[in-house]
């Protein structure tokens, strides 16, 4: 079976829709009520044998003139887990307008090999300069093992 040009095309726009949805990663709210920062998405960009780079969509209601984003992410598996805590304005630039805006980090997994796909579960909290919590997530992702192939 011969594809033609227009097929070709037709694939190609279509691939260019559907890939960033295969990257998205469903995610669910802590629960904060009333707060003025709203998630609109998650999306594992790119996934490496030591990280993972994140990258999440929101709005937010007010201006945010600086905080902190604590990042715990574990692999399933005894003492498996990396914490982290990131300047907010050194992710994105700061004060933080109302709006839609894009956060995007890159997080160290924990070191579990013993499973050929690692499950990761992520929970995510945006602190504002007075370090009250303004956005809380959970999400999980998988990745698979580094394969070692020899000769």
């Amino acid at each position: 079976m011969e594809i033609s040009h227009s097929q070709t095309m037709l694939l190609l726009i279509l691939s260019l829709f559907l890939l960033p949805t295969l990257r998205a990663v469903p995610y669910e709210d802590c629960g904060l009520q009333g707060s003025p920062v709203e998630a609109t998405g998650v999306e594992v960009l790119e996934i490496t044998k030591r990280d993972a780079r994140i990258k999440i969509s929101g709005s937010t209601s007010k201006t945010i003139n600086g905080g902190f984003v604590s990042v715990r992410i574990e692999g399933y598996g005894p003492g498996e887990s990396e914490s982290d805590k990131y300047n907010l304005c050194q992710l994105m630039a700061c004060p933080v307008a109302p709006g839609a805006f894009k956060l995007e980090f890159v997080e160290m997994l924990p070191p579990n090999y013993s499973e050929s796909t690692i499950d990761y579960s992520v929970e995510l909290e945006v602190l504002d300069d007075k370090e009250d919590i303004i956005m809380c997530l959970n999400f999980r992702f998988k990745a698979l093992r580094p394969t070692v192939v020899s000769a």
